[in-house]
């Protein structure tokens, strides 16, 4: 009889175990594909992006990263992050060991590729926090700025030499004026 109680219990215990069962299986892929998603979106991302453990280790790198510092991914990951800085950039670094939950860091930093180049990046860098409020990672995210600063550069020489050209300009018409003068007078002394 108790068999029977048990064996009746089980049966009618299996549907809702089963629905159960289906639904948590139904999430599971739903977060499954919304992972997929996300990391599809991070790997095909234009801008840089390169994650980094609180203890200050890389842990990925994108796609766009890679390319721009000449570094396999396989190269990056368990580096630190100070290999891939120009030495102006270290302190800045610094500033990231006192980022709390909420606080996002904005700023360029000049990195160095593999072949000991370097250029300017502009970018935020994110901390990640768990459940107590711990900084567990860094997102960094940035765009290299290094065709931007070339052209801001070439606009600043261009007005310079603008602002040199009506100097110039304005200096021969302040001259041009009296040596007028100058030569018309003379032309009536010599006639």
């Amino acid at each position: 009889m108790l068999l029977f109680g048990l064996a009746v219990a089980i049966v009618s215990v299996l549907p809702l175990l089963m629905a159960r069962l289906a639904v948590e299986s139904a999430e599971l892929r739903q977060v499954d594909t919304k992972l997929r998603l996300m990391g599809a979106a991070v790997e095909e991302a234009n801008e840089l992006i390169l994650i980094i453990s609180s203890d200050f280790i890389i842990q990925h790198a994108n796609r766009a990263f890679c390319d721009a510092t000449g570094y396999a991914l396989n190269d990056l990951i368990g580096r630190s992050p100070k290999t891939l800085l120009g030495d102006d950039s270290f302190v800045k670094l610094e500033d990231l060991r006192r980022m709390n939950k909420g606080e996002t860091w904005n700023g360029t930093l000049m990195h160095k590729r593999k072949d000991a180049s370097t250029f300017q990046a502009a970018g935020a860098i994110v901390p990640l926090t768990d459940e107590n409020g711990r900084v567990t990672h860094f997102v960094h995210m940035e765009r290299d700025i290094t065709d931007e600063m070339r052209l801001r550069a070439q606009l600043i020489h261009s007005e310079r030499l603008s602002a040199v050209g009506q100097l110039v300009s304005g200096v021969a018409h302040e001259l041009n004026n009296p040596l007028q003068s100058i030569l018309g007078f003379t032309e009536l002394l010599i006639d």
